[in-house]
């Protein structure tokens, strides 16, 4: 017996055919530098006592492949059985099998990751991907499996089926480089990847490495004619596999490797399949391709053109009314998209008179009402569909489920509550106040959007109420609302204070910290215990209205002249310094805003930004100020209207409500920079999310088309340290927060030589800066453009090809690339889709054989809404089809034709 394990254990260490990536190996010799003690972990691996043999053991195993020349020298001279037998399993589970199962996509979360090797499970040793399934398969409690990944060997628990959704064969030796392919493509490594497939001298077999999945690394890396080759005769990757609905499922080429197979390679193998349409559509390519791909306008164009010209001049049978009802249906999702709201509640009709119950899926065309000025026909058109969802939940199996979405349905929670003393307020709630309900939060954030003083005592209460079911995941947003919403009280009550908090501190939320530091600024100043809310609020750093706390703790602690004994000023909400010394903005207990002069003792009230403004959780901080100047405004639902007393112009923006965090952190200290990039000619085109026509009262609650509107603020991707600021259809400006520089687009059309400012998609070069400022790559409008911030130089890049600057974007295949060597742009999808790489070290840029199909996540969000529906007409137009506002009209009027049993007219 001894001599067989003896045996074992050399034969274990002879056949260790692998190493770790290049970049991470070691020497045999390095084993016993990086731990000096492994002879003495050889030796408590006979040690009398269980446990310290079992914890030798697994710090064996975390040493990973690199202790095996050297653990194998130490085996010769142990007769211990224990030790010997400890010693072989500490080689096998460190060192690749000759057989092995390798993931190659795993369910997110479940702690196993593509690329890694599965060598055991629940003690086995397993020897390809059919024994790995088999013992998945009888443990549905789940398996505890060994895998060797990047990092060393690693136990995973609970590990079923459902979490490995592909695994391949693993076998020695080419199985190590398969292994390695699989990891750097997961990796963002897709170059790296690609080298490696390609030295192989032969291809490996299917069940080692699939041809969808070398197709996928090829393509992306820039291989298109070899990856479209290995797919030529494989129509049936486009397939779902059939684990959801038609449009939302993964295909198999997408089963076939970890994240999204390329959207192009989709695409050709769409149109050359049967799989194009289906029998309630007749082009997938439009939910499969342009709807992931961000091609909004695309996609509505098409569906509207699919409408045109298969359905609108036949009356609807049963079964042709689903598909009509599912082109005009994309249509107004795409409206939606592209923030058209007014366009896709005006389809909303149509949808649902086919559908035969309202089409609640991405809108309510209750808002037209509301805006009109009828907010009871709002809520009374709604309620009874909202209310069936919420109540009667949709299930999957459900032929409607597509068409009844919950947290679509809980909007009606906005206008049910415009209505305090409306029976159906309460009856409501208890139908969706329920643990796990899906539509909740939903109801819950429309709730607190119709805040206002009528309603601030009802909502407090429900809100409080709702706490308790909410879940740890999902609380916490909700408890510091509360906290918020207490803080305005006239009597504010510390114990709420203190439940909100115990409710956040048992979160699992990733601000969690932040909102405990806010909750207790708030209580104590609410207690009026300045230095206990100044010792808080030091937790908040640069946080959205830290900055506005500490001048309110200051304007507390330290009342300017004439203020004490003022019952106006006595315990303010907020206050913060305005221009002139001694001046102050002030929110006051009672919700009034004051403007406060120490000097002339003079306290005058202000407006407030709209009638029905409130300090409502969702707009906080509720006030904001420049600090190199003073200036100060006040923050709407929709807007940033500033507040600063004899301004000459005073300036007003549309801010999206959840972008006013952003605002406060990143855009505030150069408010007046904004205000020099405002055109002074307000827009005059249809700039709002709704028509001008439409507007007739609560137009606090729509985008304003006579102001300018932000329409992006967030950091630059790869630069955390620099804001990307861009307003719709308007200029752009980086800020570069450690320096505070700030380089606007007409400042880099002037840098570049361009003649307009330039439009732009930012990102950082990577591997471009040290200790300086990033290096960003910006693609814009009038082609690449390299900024160097500490230089401030900016350089104009020509691409290959018979245009040298043509608008560019971000490339994507999709896939987030991680190799510092390169940075992907490509060519608008409607130009082309060309794709470039531009080579970091040498600056030079080739192209690829690839085309881009995607278009940036904010694309949309920057260019003026008179813009897009000015693109949408002409491309109707093109093809044939009405404008977009006739368009809709003539949908209403041939879906109300068919119900009457006319013909269309």
């Amino acid at each position: 017996m001894l001599a067989f394990l003896l045996g074992a254990v050399l034969s274990a260490a002879a056949t260790l055919a692998w190493a770790p990536p290049a970049k991470s190996a070691l020497p045999v010799s390095a084993a016993q530098d990086a731990d000096p003690d492994l002879a003495k972990l050889v030796a408590q691996l006979g040690d009398a006592r269980f446990e310290q043999r079992e914890a030798a053991t697994r710090r064996l195993i975390l040493l990973g492949p690199r202790i095996a020349g050297p653990l194998n020298e130490l085996a010769r001279g142990q007769k211990d059985m224990e030790v010997l037998h400890r010693i072989r399993h500490v080689l096998e589970s460190v060192t690749p099998p000759a057989q092995a199962a390798l993931l190659i996509r795993v369910r997110e979360g479940c702690g196993l990751r593509s690329g890694d090797v599965v060598t055991h499970a629940n003690g086995w040793r397993i020897r390809g991907l059919e024994e790995l399934r088999r013992i998945l398969a009888d443990a549905p409690a789940g398996t505890v499996v060994r895998v060797l990944g990047a990092d060393g060997p690693r136990d995973v628990p609970a590990i079923t089926n459902h979490d490995v959704l592909e695994v391949l064969d693993y076998v020695s030796p080419q199985g190590e480089t398969a292994m390695q392919v699989v990891r750097r493509y997961a990796e963002g490594y897709v170059e790296e990847a690609c080298e490696l497939l390609t030295s192989l001298d032969q291809p490996l077999p299917e069940r080692e490495l699939t041809h969808r999945l070398r197709a996928r690394i090829l393509y992306t890396a820039g291989e298109s004619a070899a990856a479209r080759q290995l797919l030529a005769s494989d129509g049936e990757a486009v397939r779902s596999d059939g684990s959801g609905d038609l449009w939302t499922a993964p295909s198999e080429l997408d089963m076939a490797g970890p994240g999204k197979a390329p959207f192009h390679l989709e695409r050709i193998l769409f149109e050359g399949s049967d799989y194009i349409s289906a029998p309630v559509d007749p082009d997938l390519r439009v939910q499969r391709v342009l709807v992931p791909a961000g091609r909004y306008v695309d996609a509505a164009v098409r569906c509207a053109e699919l409408w045109w010209r298969h359905y609108r001049d036949a009356p609807a049978d049963a079964d042709r009314s689903i598909t009509a009802g599912n082109m005009l249906a994309v249509t107004a999702w795409m409206c939606a998209e592209l923030d058209l709201q007014s366009e896709c509640c005006r389809l909303i009709g149509p949808r649902s008179r086919l559908l035969r119950h309202t089409w609640i899926r991405v809108q309510t065309a209750a808002w037209l009402d509301f805006l009109a000025g009828e907010p009871g026909r709002a809520l009374d058109g709604f309620f009874e569909s909202a209310r069936d969802v919420l109540v009667r939940l949709p299930r999957a199996h459900e032929g409607d489920s597509r068409t009844r979405n919950p947290r679509v349905a809980a909007t009606v929670a906005f206008f049910l509550y415009q209505f305090p003393e409306d029976r159906r307020v309460e009856e409501l709630l208890g139908s969706v106040n329920a643990p796990g309900h899906p539509g909740l939060t939903s109801y819950l954030d429309w709730m607190l959007y119709a805040l206002r003083a009528e309603n601030e005592t009802l909502i407090r209460r429900h809100l409080a109420a709702a706490l308790p079911t909410l879940s740890d995941a999902e609380v916490a947003p909700y408890a510091r609302a509360l906290a918020l919403l207490e803080y305005v009280a006239e009597r504010p009550n510390r114990e709420v204070f203190a439940e909100a908090r115990l409710r956040v501190e048992q979160s699992s939320h990733a601000e969690r910290a932040r909102m405990l530091a806010e909750i207790d600024t708030l209580a104590a100043l609410a207690a009026g215990a300045t230095a206990q809310a100044a010792a808080a609020v030091d937790a908040l750093g640069d946080s959205p209205g830290a900055a506005t706390l500490r001048s309110t703790i200051d304007f507390a602690h330290n009342p300017p002249p004439g203020g004490p004994g003022r019952t106006a000023l006595d315990r303010p909400l907020l206050a913060i310094p305005l221009v002139g010394p001694g001046q102050w903005l002030v929110l006051a207990r009672d919700r009034r805003l004051l403007v406060y002069s120490a000097a002339t003792g003079a306290l005058d009230a202000i407006s407030t930004p709209s009638p029905s403004w409130f300090p409502a959780p969702a707009l906080w901080p509720w006030i904001g100020r420049e600090p190199a100047t003073g200036r100060a405004w006040a923050y709407d639902r929709r807007r940033v209207v500033e507040l600063t007393p004899r301004q000459p112009a005073p300036l007003r923006l549309n801010l999206r409500t959840a972008d006013i965090p952003a605002f406060d952190r990143h855009a505030a200290a150069y408010f007046s920079v904004l205000g020099e990039l405002v055109n002074a000619d307000p827009p005059r085109g249809e700039e709002g999310d709704f028509l001008r026509a439409e507007l007739l009262a609560n137009t606090e609650y729509a985008v304003d088309p006579d102001l300018p509107e932000i329409g992006c603020i967030e950091a630059v991707p790869g630069a955390d340290s620099i804001i990307n600021v861009a307003l719709r259809g308007g200029p752009q400006l980086l800020i570069h927060k450690p320096s505070g520089r700030v380089f606007t687009s007409p400042w880099v059309a002037a840098a570049a030589g361009l003649a307009r400012p330039p439009r732009f998609f930012a990102q950082a070069a990577p591997g471009q800066y040290e200790a300086g400022a990033p290096v960003l790559m910006l693609m814009s409008d009038q082609g690449l453009l390299r900024l160097d911030v500490d230089s401030e130089n900016v350089t104009r890049i020509a691409v290959p090809g018979e245009e040298p600057y043509p608008a560019l974007t971000p490339e994507s295949a999709p896939y987030e690339r991680r190799d510092p060597r390169f940075v992907y742009v490509a060519r608008l999808p409607e130009e082309g889709g060309q794709v470039f790489r531009y080579v970091v070290e040498s600056g030079q840029v080739e192209a690829l054989a690839m085309v881009n199909e995607a278009l940036p996540a904010r694309y949309y969000d920057v260019q003026a809404r008179s813009a897009l529906r000015a693109l949408i007409d002409r491309r109707l137009l093109a093809i044939g089809v009405l404008p977009l506002q006739e368009f809709i009209e003539d949908a209403n009027q041939i879906v109300s034709h068919w119900k009457e049993g006319a013909e269309p007219p």
